[in-house]
């Protein structure tokens, strides 16, 4: 049989897709899964960590099930309009050269570790197609110049704005290269103002719950990322540049910023000019930004997944060119490739049960147990004596994280966070305070308990233990304690007002 490039398109997609549909059907949630689903269960205009998309788009999920495997479907769906999204930008980019450069995008994103997290429903989700349809539509309102083609941009930008707050990366590139295609009187009144108009309406949902709020999203991230900055450190650059040569492939990251400066060494600031010049300027803005936080030691590995993502079109296109007469980047592709198919293959094994692993070492370990965990959670409430407190038990987690799916698997009992940082939980249920009793649920890597230092603000004591196994791998201990709280009358801890 003749491979042809449409053909092998679809089959690399959907091989993925197969791949992801058996891990989704074998792995319980992880803890952000249950926190955007949890989300989804009491819809709102917006939430304090992110933006509201992830949360609406598996609210049609939530009301037919509360299955694992079915709350993995969006996810998926939308990772697949993804590649097929980069497959299009890359043809419409690239129309003149090989058409086999759709199908060596897509296998480049695949080829990377942090891709297959997109099983899982994040932010991240929605954004990565809405970020290529945004490229895409750019290029057109550039190029055709339409009042409904900046119209349309200015809705995808708006979406992009409900899936995540990096997306105000897009409009700065947005407002860049109409700056340089177009001069300054672009930003007379005209069509990038309608697009602008159209983005912040869309956005209004946010603007107006945080406006509800006090603005409490911008305290969030104000103490949540950026509370423990330092001053710029090389290391951390080191650590974090490390960090991306994992999760991206050392062909994307190597590859990719060589494909930059072969395309700047031979045109110069003609780089920016043509289809592959709007692609470039939407990837600086964010790798600039990505390796400003690296240098403060403040960098998660995902915060860069824009930037990537929007140039590997421009490294497939200079691997096809430069293929024969550069011997180090055939070497570079063939390794990355090893490592991908190797990942790809052994993705499966790792999430079998059949493969037994050293205690307390199964790569899936933090998503082990949570729903056997709950339900002995609630029934050690039941015999819990109340020692004079008032009201009924609840459970208790050690982090917004840990409370996400214990409210998630036991969705009949209260769950209170010990601990009275803002957070999007306690955001949502409140503090807890002089009043609070209840169960404690604590994942360790240890059959031992945790004797002190669990919380400064209740007498806890370990009541049982509940070993957790996937096949017959001892993943990790549930530690369950008796909880009472020792506050004063009034609880100390930061009260965001829940509206005007």
């Amino acid at each position: 049989m003749k491979w042809h490039p449409d053909r092998t398109l679809h089959l690399v997609v959907w091989l993925y897709a197969a791949v992801h549909l058996l891990l989704a059907a074998e792995l319980p949630l992880a803890a952000h899964e249950a926190h955007y689903t949890l989300y989804a269960r009491e819809p709102a205009l917006s939430y304090l960590d992110h933006p509201p998309l992830a949360a609406w788009l598996q609210i049609p999920v939530v009301l037919v099930t509360h299955a694992d495997f079915a709350l993995r479907l969006v996810p998926i769906s939308l990772s697949i309009i993804a590649l097929y999204t980069l497959a299009r930008l890359t043809r419409v980019v690239y129309s003149g050269d090989s058409t086999w450069l759709p199908v060596i995008s897509v296998l480049v994103l695949e080829g990377t570790l942090i891709f297959h997290g997109s099983m899982t429903l994040s932010p991240d989700s929605p954004l990565l197609p809405l970020a290529l349809g945004t490229v895409l539509a750019t290029i057109r309102s550039l190029e055709r110049d339409r009042w409904i083609d900046w119209l349309l941009l200015g809705v995808i930008v708006g979406l992009a704005g409900l899936a995540k707050y990096t997306a105000v990366t897009l409009a700065f590139s947005i407002a860049a290269i109409a700056i340089l295609r177009r001069g300054w009187r672009i930003l007379l009144p005209g069509r990038l103002w309608v697009t602008g108009m159209v983005a912040l309406t869309m956005i209004s949902p946010v603007l107006w719950w945080n406006w509800q709020h006090d603005w409490a999203t911008v305290d969030f991230h104000a103490d949540y990322q950026f509370e423990d900055i330092q001053a710029w450190s090389l290391p951390a650059f080191v650590r974090s540049s490390v960090e991306q040569l994992l999760y991206y492939s050392p062909l994307l990251i190597i590859g990719g910023l060589g494909a930059l400066w072969v395309r700047w060494r031979e045109n110069g600031r003609a780089v920016l000019a043509g289809r592959e010049g709007v692609l470039i300027a939407f990837v600086l803005p964010v790798l600039v930004l990505y390796g400003l936080t690296a240098l403060e030691s403040r960098a998660s590995p995902h915060w860069s997944m824009l930037g990537w993502l929007l140039l590997i079109p421009v490294l497939a296109s200079w691997l096809v060119a430069a293929w024969r007469r550069r011997p180090a980047l055939r070497a570079l592709t063939w390794l990355s490739g090893t490592a991908s198919v190797a990942l790809l293959v052994s993705l499966p094994l790792l999430a079998s049960p059949l493969i037994t692993w050293p205690d307390f070492r199964h790569p899936a370990r933090q998503l082990i147990g949570w729903a056997e965990a709950s339900d002995r959670a609630v029934t050690l409430l039941e015999s819990l004596p109340s020692k004079g407190f008032p009201g009924s038990p609840v459970l208790l987690a050690r982090n917004w994280h840990h409370a996400g799916l214990l409210a998630w698997y036991a969705p009949d009992v209260p769950v209170m966070n010990l601990f009275h940082d803002l957070n999007p939980y306690n955001l949502k249920t409140g503090y807890s305070d002089q009043n609070t009793w209840g169960v404690l649920v604590y994942p360790r890597l240890d059959p031992e308990p945790r004797g002190a230092d669990l919380t400064r603000d209740f007498d806890c004591r370990p009541i049982e233990a509940l070993p957790t196994y996937y096949g017959r791998s001892l993943v990790q201990v549930f530690h369950f304690y008796a909880c009472y709280s020792r506050m004063p009358d009034q609880a100390s801890g930061r009260v965001v007002s829940p509206g005007r």
